[in-house]
């Protein structure tokens, strides 16, 4: 599962559970939102928007999971240390590496690995 489906479930799993809590409170008036409880609206702020419209944005036709990415990070990781064309070669997986926050951060770790190996061993 992509990074932004995984954080629009998040979101719709909070809002689920707080219309459930607000459902023991309905026709109470929320000073806040100017608004009754009875009525269940999903709240985003502008920061959660971006990021969901970005992401929305870069999705593309045969998108990768996670998981998919996740398997051939290695190989992909190799490809980028060795300046070789990553994104004409896998571009799905770098369209995944744009769009996913916590696989980008296990690239980044695993490409100082082998970089900090190649600086070792006197490659370049």
């Amino acid at each position: 599962m992509t990074n932004w489906q995984a954080n629009l479930k998040r979101i719709f799993a909070i809002h689920k559970r707080d219309k459930r809590a607000r459902s023991t409170h309905k026709g109470m008036y929320d000073p806040d939102t100017h608004q009754s409880n009875s009525a269940a609206v999903l709240h985003l702020d502008d920061a959660d928007l971006v990021k969901l419209m970005h992401c929305l944005s870069m999705t593309v036709e045969g998108a990768c999971t996670c998981a998919e990415a996740y398997a051939v990070l290695d190989q992909y990781t190799e490809l980028v240390a060795s300046d070789e064309q990553a994104r004409q070669l896998m571009p799905l997986v770098k369209n995944h590496m744009d769009m996913c926050p916590d696989c980008r951060e296990a690239f980044e770790i695993l490409l100082k690995i082998v970089h900090t190996e190649n600086a070792d061993s006197g490659e370049s």
